[in-house]
């Protein structure tokens, strides 16, 4: 096995082993030697030359496909990548390389159990076949077992052979949106168990109202606009402190996956919004920060969580 790295990329490559490439007769197959036995015995009752001639025409060119059958799939090479992290009930795309290092590979089928593509493989060139998982659960993804199979040229006989990728990618919980919110901010200088329950902001002088996001303090919401119907709106106020929001799977209710769920829909907003937050997952803990490679490591967090 060889393993080449592109940048964030791990691709790994293997080899089809002969020990490991099968070959059956396919139902077309065992007619077609069925068929060359009836010409044999009509060929000893009638004692004729046209007929053995033909009946060991075929049954020669029947061990011939075998061979060609075989080295449709021998010494081919096949890399995987890394798939891209999917949500929960997406789909999953695994590309699957086959590389032809000496001569043409038509008709190769590669797929696993549910999904199967077939391409052709030209000289000294890698084509991509993207395997499709469906409905992914939250968690690691691994690729299964990829099976490689071709009938060329006759159909007469089909080979085959299952090679183990190390291929893998991490599905998130799917985002669900919540109507408000509750989370955890941490003041300067405590530590994780000292966290306040609240945000913590200035009260000056009152500035106007603006539109509910998350990380806004409940505290600071318009409940009376909110009764009549106008939406959720906040209460903004000159000298106002930057906090940084804490998220906790104790800030919901409800089984594990939808608390995860809520969490993720909170982690993409405040990433969206730049709004700095930390992740609390039991005893598990990510420091406020910001940006893509922050979300990046909440949503990590979330698709292990108790996996």
């Amino acid at each position: 096995m060889v393993v080449e790295s592109y940048s964030n990329t791990c691709v790994i490559m293997q080899t089809i082993n002969r020990r490991t490439l099968y070959i059956l007769p396919t139902r077309f197959g065992l007619i077609y030697v069925l068929l060359c036995g009836v010409l044999l015995v009509m060929a000893i009752n009638f004692d004729n030359a046209l007929v053995y001639l033909l009946c060991f025409w075929l049954f020669s060119l029947f061990l011939a496909t075998m061979v060609l059958t075989w080295r449709n799939l021998d010494q081919l090479k096949l890399t995987a990548g890394r798939a891209d992290p999917v949500f929960a009930g997406q789909t999953a795309m695994f590309p699957v390389g086959v590389e032809a290092p000496d001569r043409l590979h038509p008709a190769i089928v590669v797929g696993i159990a549910a999904y199967e593509v077939r391409i052709d493989c030209p000289k000294e060139q890698r084509v991509t076949a993207p395997i499709l998982l469906e409905d992914c659960v939250r968690g690691r993804v691994d690729l299964p077992p990829v099976t490689l199979s071709t009938t060329y040229p006759l159909g007469l006989f089909r080979a085959w052979t299952r090679i183990d990728l190390p291929s893998h990618t991490l599905c998130y919980p799917k985002p669900m949106t919540i109507p408000l919110p509750t989370h955890h901010t941490m003041v300067e200088g405590q530590g994780a168990s000292e966290s306040a329950a609240h945000i913590i902001r200035g009260v000056d002088h009152f500035e106007g109202l603006k539109r509910y996001a998350i990380g806004d303090a409940l505290s600071r919401i318009d409940w009376r606009a909110y009764a009549k119907g106008q939406g959720v709106w906040v209460k903004e106020f000159s000298g106002q402190t930057t906090t940084e929001v804490w998220l906790s799977d104790a800030d919901f209710s409800g089984p594990m996956e939808v608390r995860l769920s809520y969490l993720c829909h909170c982690v993409q907003a405040l990433t969206q919004a730049q709004h700095a937050f930390g992740l609390r997952l039991g005893a598990f803990m990510i420091s406020p920060n910001t940006g893509d490679a922050h979300q990046t490591r909440c949503l990590e967090a979330l698709a292990l969580y108790q996996r």
